[in-house]
């Protein structure tokens, strides 16, 4: 077996194998040194790492060391010292050689720093906490969940663990992998990056960056813009107050009250949209589209499903195959509409006021209206029918084209 395999399997029997309560070995050790400015380093694996601050200028370590072999125990190194960047908190694993039996070992460390002192946090096979920081951090993990509580920004990384995040006053990058981030009350950007596992964000005060695949995303409460991409599964915004993108395969989209545009482009999922304070552009295919309250125009592509729109205060733009088209409560001035599919009916609700100069072409179907409609021209024959016609006076253009299926005007 290769010196390289022989470790490995050291380390997952170290993580995985339980400690015999009557055999247990535990150690702890401590230090302390003076901060003299600079950044903490701590260094860990195959263990927790729990850290928090003080207003002292010092700081404080402990290390407590648990394993089913005495010997392997006091293998264990542990050090605090100052190096002419800051100050240093290493850890020291054993150099494991196969012995032909199971054993196991874990320390926890703990540490006290200054609540101004930037941190940089390496540890794997094991959880970390921290809170109280004052500075930016970095902190990565592997095979370990993090969580973070009231810092000052900064990045945190980790794999096969969670990211918990709870009040960060600047701004925050979070990468995962196979593991959930949950994120809230973020007093600057955030920008995330994760696969196989969910994102749930709340609160934050600047912009929004996600970059998912594999798992659901939920966003509630962010104050500027948002970009978010997903695959695989849905994706769910609400309350943002700035111009909002998704980009989205094979998953459901939901997006509500958004202060700005908004932009969706997905395939093989539904959309549904509504309280959108700006203009909407979607792009869909296979997946249907329902659209409510948008105060500015509406462009919709989709195929294989059906549009419903209603309440747009803008210009309407609709392009589908096979799949329906309705449309209702336009609101707002003189703005065009067209509506185009095919193998599918379309329908749309007009009030009292309406004004359009109409165009209407079906094949396989026919053209009916419960509105006022002055008829100028119009040509047929036994598979199509074409007409121009006039609604009111006439001052806004309306295109409604379809194959295979019938065109109604209706009366709201």
């Amino acid at each position: 077996m290769s010196r390289t395999s022989r470790w490995f399997l050291a380390a997952m029997l170290i993580a995985a194998a339980p400690l015999v309560a009557s055999d247990e070995f535990n150690k702890n050790m401590s230090g302390t040194v003076t901060y003299h400015g600079g950044r903490v380093l701590v260094e860990h694996r195959f263990g927790s790492v729990r850290v928090h601050t003080t207003t002292a200028n010092e700081v404080t370590a402990r290390a407590t060391v648990h394993s089913s072999d005495a010997e392997l125990g006091n293998m264990f190194r542990f050090a605090v010292t100052n190096s002419d960047e800051g100050v240093v908190v290493r850890t020291s694993v054993p150099q494991m050689h196969m012995r032909g039996e199971n054993v196991s070992w874990s320390a926890d460390v703990d540490v006290t720093i200054p609540e101004r002192a930037p941190l940089v946090l390496r540890n794997s096979f094991g959880s970390v906490e921290v809170s109280g920081l004052r500075a930016p951090a970095e902190i990565t993990d592997r095979q370990g969940s993090i969580d973070a509580k009231d810092i000052r920004g900064g990045r945190i990384e980790t794999a096969f663990g969670s990211i918990n995040l709870e009040g960060s006053e600047g701004d925050t990058t979070l990468q995962n992998a196979n593991g959930a981030i949950n994120a809230s009350d973020v007093r600057g950007q955030l920008t995330i990056t994760n696969r196989f596992g969910s994102v749930t964000v709340r609160r934050v005060d600047k912009g929004l960056s996600i970059a998912n695949s594999n798992a659901a995303v939920s966003a509630v409460d962010i104050k500027g813009p948002a970009s978010i991409s997903n695959s695989f599964a849905s994706t769910e915004v609400r309350n943002v107050g700035g111009p909002t993108s998704i980009a989205s395969q094979n998953g459901n989209v939901a997006a509500a009250e958004i202060t700005g545009d908004l932009s969706v482009n997905t395939r093989f999922g539904l959309v549904k949209v509504e309280h959108i304070r700006g203009s909407l552009s979607v792009d869909n295919s296979n997946g249907g589209v329902t659209a409510s309250d948008i105060n500015g125009d509406a462009h919709v592509k989709t195929s294989f499903a059906s549009v419903f729109l209603k309440g747009i205060d803008g210009g309407v733009d609709v392009e589908n195959q096979n799949g329906a088209i309705a449309v209702s409560e336009l609101r707002g001035g003189c703005n065009d509409v067209s509506l185009r599919t095919t193998y599918a009916p379309i329908r749309i609700a007009l009030g009292p006021n309406a004004s359009y100069t109409v165009t209407t072409r079906t094949t396989y179907g026919t053209i009916e209206t419960e509105v006022p409609y002055t008829v100028t021209s119009r040509s047929s024959n036994e598979t199509s029918s074409t007409e121009s016609a006039v609604i009111g006076k006439g001052q806004c253009h309306m295109e409604l084209v379809t194959t295979n299926g019938g065109i109604r005007i209706t009366q709201e």
